[in-house]
């Protein structure tokens, strides 16, 4: 796992944002007044450095898509002082047909992936051809190559059973989210507070990192 500062400015509190696949530190770009910003993202391992977090006294944090599953297994024995932890658009379940995205269509996108399939998949990541655009300015300078070993690493770490018990306070669930469809979010949190929102998978974070 990579895990980048976007600011680091010597802030005593912090957001650690895990972000989804196949993304870098230029997928979003989060400016909170007093909070100092960590990307993590990149999940061909799960290897974490928690020492970079040990002059906190505060972390905020925020999961993205299959980050959500990357921060719960990371997360659960680190004994960071997590003051929240939001989930968006993603589940602890990510390869699980009714819970996170069917794994035919998971070993599909492994199978076919090339520019053209990659593009394809952004599009209707996004939704809209405004969130499009949006993207684009902030998308991923990784080989397709990287993308590829990173769906097969998780796959791989998946099948392994790496549960965690890792408890996220709050969920926030897109409504056009055609990645981790809706209805299988909803079923998958139960009973965690959760907020709908109109929007598609990829979204502008700032408006959601409160």
């Amino acid at each position: 796992m990579k895990q980048y500062f976007t600011k680091q400015e010597n802030n005593k509190s912090l957001i650690l944002f895990f972000t989804g696949w196949g993304m870098d530190q230029n997928t979003l770009s989060i400016n909170k007044k007093d909070f100092d910003t960590c990307i993590c993202f990149d999940y061909t391992d799960i290897d974490f450095e928690k020492s970079h977090y040990k002059n906190y006294q505060a972390i905020d944090v925020y999961g993205w898509s299959m980050g959500v599953w990357a921060a719960s297994y990371t997360l659960q024995n680190c004994n960071l002082p997590i003051r929240k932890s939001v989930a968006i658009n993603g589940t602890i379940f990510p390869i699980e047909k009714e819970r996170g995205i069917d794994p035919i269509i998971f070993q599909k996108t492994i199978d076919l992936l090339n520019e053209q399939s990659l593009l394809k998949f952004n599009k209707r990541m996004c939704g809209s051809k405004e969130n499009f655009q949006f993207f684009i300015k902030h998308s991923s300078l990784r080989s397709i190559e990287s993308l590829k070993q990173e769906l097969i690493s998780i796959q791989s770490m998946v099948k392994k059973d790496m549960t965690s018990t890792f408890q996220w306070d709050k969920a926030i669930i897109g409504t056009r989210d055609f990645i981790f469809p809706t209805k299988n979010q909803l079923k998958a949190w139960g009973k965690i507070k959760y907020e709908i929102i109109d929007e598609a998978h990829f979204l502008d974070f700032n408006k959601y990192v409160d």
